[in-house]
């Protein structure tokens, strides 16, 4: 399924032979993952899952990782509003 976009975060997914759709967020460090049977369950839970980040972050007493920019004919590059610490460069 084709990836979506939210906050600057971007997701990509598939579906398993349950029929259940899982994702992650593919332009952080951080894992941020989400799932649902449906197109419509599987958008929302991304939705929420970005939006519910800053605030599992704070839960654990670290910051936000920045989403990565994304580059089609280079793959990642670090965000230049990034914290100093996310230094490291992303493979395509």
């Amino acid at each position: 399924m084709p990836g979506g976009e939210n906050h600057g975060y971007l997701q990509s997914s598939l579906r398993d032979d349950a029929m259940v759709f899982h994702g992650d967020v593919i332009n952080t460090r951080d894992v941020i993952t989400f799932q649902g049977q449906s197109v419509a369950e599987l958008t929302e839970a991304f939705r929420e899952s970005v939006d519910n980040y800053p605030n599992f972050c704070q839960q654990r007493g670290e910051l936000p990782e920045k989403p990565f920019l994304v580059n089609s004919l280079h793959g990642f590059r670090r965000n230049s509003t990034a914290r100093p610490t996310s230094q490291r460069w992303l493979p395509a």
